[in-house]
């Protein structure tokens, strides 16, 4: 999901609304210019800047990389550029709406797959917006109406559908986060292969407070509103780049792999984990159906809240092990990869083991994977060109996680996943493709 507002382009309000990990270390990241991966062509002066939030961090640059729109001035299709109606409640602090651009993209995220719309009021920050996101796994049917009474009272973790009002978003974010509570919103056409066309109805969207611990959202004592009688949608989505793939795999491990992407055999990836052993990927080949590949960082709390639930559900007596693992989920087994500590810099050993204890986990499972001096990973859009990665840069190497440029920067996200296919170590699925992890691992162990 997107963790920040760059250039403003689309953001997930779910996301910015509910931050899943703590703005830590990932600021400390130091990352620098992103070369070419074909030429000498490059994306402009990257400056080190990343956040947190969500658990991701964000390489920003200064002008918008090849191949990425900017949300500058330009004519918008039918609806949402003319003033609405009069206020519709005289309770409302504002109403009406007009917009200098609307945005509608599909996010293929961590979360899943979503279908973005935005209406921005201006072309550049600091600006008022609204946000229509959807869950394409759960999506409305065209000529549905769905009822929004009462809906600022919502969980938004992995909410299905979330109508938002945001003021005063800039580079830093938004001033105030409203969510729809009254009204309604039909959907005369949604299809993440071509366009959302719909209206919303009477709506009074309403302040809210998000506890972060649970993603509960309520609404805000003597907080703002906003009424929006009458706004119609009529946008196509922006469709993401098609991924690249390789394969087709072998049929056993091959040493030195036959690729990076999809479909590919994996190269014997090699790591030291917090004891100081060396533990090989091919090791273990064709000793399971499905092998987890879960990178982690010191700073992310919401890692921690994973290896807690994969904990209680696989551990033994209080410790994860990759054994506990194989005995409650026969055929699967995982490698927990720390990639940065703390303050985003390289894990020693002694940290390495201190994460494992604080997380229940038995430090044989925990690898070490920072790299100094960063090594360029290759994006999937624009093709041509890299970033410069020091957290997970060996397994990234190995297994192409798929990363594309956002706006004026590229996202880099943990927890990041990805699975293999135990029998050959074929590259199966991570994060950033789309889709969901539970739905990659069940594949691989039917």
């Amino acid at each position: 999901m997107r963790i920040d507002w760059r250039a403003i382009t689309a953001v997930s309000a779910a996301a910015l609304l509910l931050n899943a990990c703590d703005a830590g270390g990932g600021s400390n990241s130091t990352l620098g210019d992103a070369a070419s991966a074909d030429n000498d062509a490059s994306i402009s002066s990257l400056d080190g800047t990343s956040t947190g939030v969500q658990g991701d961090a964000t390489v920003q640059t200064d002008a918008t990389p090849v191949g990425v729109d900017d949300a500058g001035p330009g004519p918008v299709e039918d609806g949402g550029t003319a003033p609405v109606d009069p206020p519709i409640s005289a309770d409302c602090d504002k109403s009406g709406f007009s917009a200098a651009n609307e945005i509608a993209v599909i996010d293929q995220g961590q979360g899943g797959t979503y279908m973005i719309y935005q209406a921005h009021t201006a072309a550049e920050p600091p600006l008022d917006l609204i946000s229509v996101e959807i869950n394409a796994a759960s999506a409305p049917s065209a000529g549905s109406t769905v009822n929004l009474a009462g809906a600022a009272s919502m969980n938004l973790a992995g909410a299905n559908l979330v109508v938002a009002l945001a003021t005063g978003c800039s580079q830093q974010g938004c001033g105030a986060w409203l969510l729809a509570d009254e009204g309604s919103i039909t959907f005369t056409e949604l299809s993440d292969k071509g366009n959302i066309v719909a209206t919303l109805t009477n709506v009074v969207f309403r302040e809210v407070n998000v506890d972060q611990s649970t993603g509960d959202a309520s609404v805000k004592p003597n907080g703002s509103s906003w009424c929006v009688s009458n706004w119609e949608i009529n946008k196509a989505f922006e469709q993401p780049p098609e991924l690249p793939t390789g394969g087709p795999a072998q049929a056993t491990c091959v040493a030195e792999g036959t690729g990076v992407y999809k479909n590919d055999n994996v190269a014997n990836l090699q790591l030291v984990n917090c004891n100081g052993d060396t533990v090989s990927l091919h090791d273990t080949c064709g000793q399971s159906k499905a092998h987890w590949l879960l990178g982690t960082a010191g700073w992310c709390s919401a890692c921690s809240e994973m290896l807690a639930g994969l904990n209680q559900q696989f551990g033994e007596n209080g410790v994860l092990s990759r054994a506990s693992i194989a005995a409650a989920q026969p055929g699967l087994d995982l490698w927990v990869i720390l990639g940065e500590n703390q303050q985003g810099g390289a894990p020693s050993q002694q940290f390495c083991k201190s994460y494992a204890q604080s997380n229940g986990l038995d430090p044989a499972m925990v690898l070490i994977d920072f790299v100094s001096p960063e090594v360029d990973i290759p994006l999937v859009d624009p093709p041509g060109y890299s970033v410069p990665v020091s957290g997970l840069g060996n397994t990234w190497q190995a297994v192409n996680p798929y990363l594309v440029a956002d706006g004026q920067g590229v996202t880099l996200g943990y927890p990041w996943n990805a699975t293999l296919r135990g029998t050959n170590m074929e590259y199966h699925w991570s994060d950033y493709m789309g889709g969901d992890l539970n739905q990659a691992l069940g594949e691989l162990l039917q």
